[in-house]
């Protein structure tokens, strides 16, 4: 993990001195998200398959993995717009946002 700062801090003083940021690698966010993912299909599989009211530390479980993918995919959403800001749009990145965007549900 690497400690990132803001500009404003490197002035000196004031309310932008206390605030940084702890960035995890790419490589870190994507590893997490996909054993994050495969615990989510284990712990919802296994919690269908209890689905009795004995086997609610399942159902945390699977709360609990949901919340920590909630929390990484916030983090895989700014290194994400880092990468656009640094490439750009490019033709395929233009067709995949058309293909998710005619895909998702409108209603």
């Amino acid at each position: 993990m690497q400690k990132i700062t803001s500009r404003c801090s490197e002035r000196g003083s004031g309310p932008c001195q206390k605030a940084r940021l702890v960035a995890m690698k790419a490589r870190t966010v994507n590893v997490a998200i996909l054993l994050l993912l495969v615990f989510e299909l284990a712990s919802g599989l296994g919690s269908f398959l209890v689905g009795e009211p004995d086997g609610r530390w399942m159902f945390w479980l699977h709360r609990a993995g949901g919340l920590a993918l909630v929390v990484l995919l916030a983090w895989k959403a700014s290194i994400s717009r880092r990468s656009l800001r640094r490439r750009g749009l490019s033709v395929g990145t233009g067709l995949a946002i058309v293909g998710v965007y005619s895909f998702s549900d409108r209603s």
